[in-house]
């Protein structure tokens, strides 16, 4: 996070539910809002499924990230 610092990016914004894996909780609707405010530019997942157990939310999720001018993109973490 300091070398993202000393480029002039902002320290990375965390949205963590301690909920049940798969199952969508508030963390991810303040993720949804805050990257339809234009808050976000990017979005790192480690896999989809953290973003629920269901393709059409996983769908509704990256739709509401596509959608946003900036082109806030969702990439996921290669192991």
């Amino acid at each position: 996070m300091i070398a993202a610092q000393g480029l002039g990016w902002p320290v990375p914004v965390v949205y963590a539910d301690a909920g049940p894996a798969g199952q969508p909780g508030t963390q991810l609707a303040a993720l949804a809002e805050a990257i339809t405010a234009g808050r976000h530019d990017a979005v790192i997942i480690t896999h989809p499924a953290v973003i629920g157990d269901d393709l059409a939310q996983i769908e509704a999720f990256t739709g509401t990230a596509a959608s946003r001018p900036s082109a806030c993109a969702c990439h996921t973490a290669r192991s």
